[in-house]
């Protein structure tokens, strides 16, 4: 059967299962305002930490243990560099909410996310391929100039791009836009497959 993700009676659902269709849910949404790679990328890396042994006991054995899955992919996306990182708020806080930027010593933030020892998740490589090298390619001017042209979409350290409304003034933005944007950043949800 492989890593499993859920257990659900007799529905089983593999981790590799879950990632690919929370993914493409996730890219779906994302679509909407030209970042379907980001959403994807975010659904495959969400819940890479459930390779771990630890977890893997935890859903077999059916226990309370608390497991730590979610940072996994966040340590990776800030490995990878380049606007990986962006999408670390993303998977970091797919079941907490956002976390704050912080720093090291807040060990709830964002910073401290990726500095925390975690159970090895390393087995993931044999069955999730990293999606894109479109993220590794940007350096900080490009990352500042494309926050600059984002706006805030109402969540703390997501951007949603920019998108006029036909036939309005400039000023105005498309509602699906951010709806679309909130969408991807609340990956947490998306856990119904």
């Amino acid at each position: 059967m492989g890593y499993i993700a859920h257990k659900d009676g007799e529905r089983v659902q593999t981790v590799k299962e879950h990632l690919e269709g929370t993914a493409e849910r996730a890219g779906n949404f994302a679509e909407k305002f030209g970042k379907r790679e980001w959403g994807y990328c975010c659904g495959m890396l969400h819940d890479i930490g459930k390779y771990s042994k630890e977890f893997q006991k935890k859903i077999q054995e059916n226990t309370n243990d608390k497991v730590d899955h979610a940072t996994a992919g966040a340590q990776v996306c800030k490995e990878l560099g380049g606007y990986y990182p962006i999408l670390s708020y993303c998977i970091a806080g797919h079941h907490a909410g956002l976390p704050d930027y912080g720093n090291t010593a807040i060990s709830s933030s964002l910073c401290g996310r990726w500095k925390k020892k975690i159970c090895d998740y390393q087995d993931y490589k044999d069955e999730v391929e990293i999606p894109g090298n479109f993220f590794v390619s940007q350096n900080a001017a490009d990352l500042s100039l494309e926050i600059r042209n984002h706006r805030a979409c109402g969540l703390r350290g997501i951007c949603v791009p920019e998108q006029p409304v036909p036939g309005r003034r400039h000023g105005n933005r498309d509602p699906d836009a951010a709806a679309a944007g909130q969408a991807v950043v609340l990956l947490w949800r998306l856990h119904l497959l």
